[in-house]
Parts: structure tokens; sequence; C-alpha cells
């Protein structure tokens, strides 16, 4: 199992150039907390839509989107995924953080050990779908991820939940900045 706060780690390390959704909860709170930037889109109490914005912003871009999902958000929104595929949006990167658990509302079941996550992202057309169990093998495929023109790929990760004083402070600063700076850095990157 990895540690979701160095699997966040290395996102923001390879994926600076990118557009990066985090979905809400101690996703959106933990990357903030490890390292705040323009690229970074914090989802803040809208619980299964950073794949949505992520096809949203995809469409309009030839780059790589990064969307960071928990297994809670992506089980609460596959529908999402069926319209990624049918919009042939090959430059999403969609990483999936599993711990069977809505851990940042008190650690509720998702009953992910249920469903096969990757049987889902392949049957719904995603390109590739892998599941990694230790930080190398994370790294590895985010670094063939970005590199490839086949997509959408999902990373399924197994993390464990995260110890208390592994958690930070909440986002503070305002969704209409997260927004602006965000945008700034698409449109940037769609205009050249």
């Amino acid at each position: 199992m990895i540690n979701s706060n160095d699997g966040l780690k290395e996102i923001i390390r390879y994926c600076n150039n990118y557009p990066v959704i985090f979905t809400t909860g101690y996703t959106c709170r933990s990357a903030f907390n490890i390292n705040d930037k323009d690229n970074h889109f914090y989802m803040l109490g809208s619980m299964g839509m950073a794949s949505s914005i992520g096809a949203g912003i995809a469409m309009c871009s030839n780059n790589k989107v990064i969307i960071v999902d928990g297994d809670g958000s992506f089980l609460m929104n596959p529908s999402a995924q069926y319209t990624i595929s049918s919009m042939k949006l090959s430059n999403i990167v969609h990483i999936v953080f599993d711990n069977s658990s809505y851990e940042s509302t008190g650690g509720q079941d998702t009953n992910s050990n249920y469903f096969d996550l990757c049987k889902i992202s392949i049957s719904a057309g995603y390109e590739k779908a892998v599941i990694v169990n230790s930080l190398t093998l994370f790294t590895e495929e985010i670094k063939k991820s970005l590199e490839s023109d086949n997509g959408p790929v999902l990373i399924l990760c197994k993390t464990n939940n995260k110890a208390k004083n592994e958690i930070g402070r909440r986002v503070d600063i305002s969704p209409e900045l997260i927004y602006k700076r965000f945008s700034k850095f698409c449109k940037k990157q769609i205009v050249g």
C-alpha cells in the first residue's frame, strides 16, 4: 500500500506543467498543504465532480489533464468515465487513491472492495487501467502516462488511511481565487 501523501508529492513533482484537479476532502486538503500551486484546482465540497471538471478542461486542451480522485468520489460519478471515453479524451490521466473509505467524513466504507475499478474503467472505454501498490510503480505509471498519447488512463493506487498528523489545515484560499488562478494557468496552456 502507498501513503497517499507520498503519492500526492509525486503527482505534484511530475505534473507541474499540467492542470491537476484534486477531489474534495482530504485529497485536496493534503495537496494544498504539500505544495499549493496555480495549476491545482481544489474541489471544495463537490464530491464526485473532479472527473467532470477534468473532462471539460481536456476538451479545450491538447495537453494532459490530471484528475485525482478518491475511491468514494470515483464511485459517486461513474458516468463521467463514459463521457470521457465517448468524447475520446485521450489526454486524461485519472488517478484514484483507494483506501476503501470515505475518510474525511468519518471513515465509512465505500464498498470499493466489491468492485474492480480497473474493469469498470476499461468497460467504460478507457485505453488503460492499472493498479499499483508501491510508490515506485506509481511514479513509473505517472511518467508513462504523461509521455503516452494513448488514453484516457486510470491509475488505481491502493492507499492507507492518513494519520491525524498527516491531514493538515483546510484549503484557506477562496473558491474565487482558486478559479481565477487556475483559469489563468489553463488559458496560458491553450493560447501558448
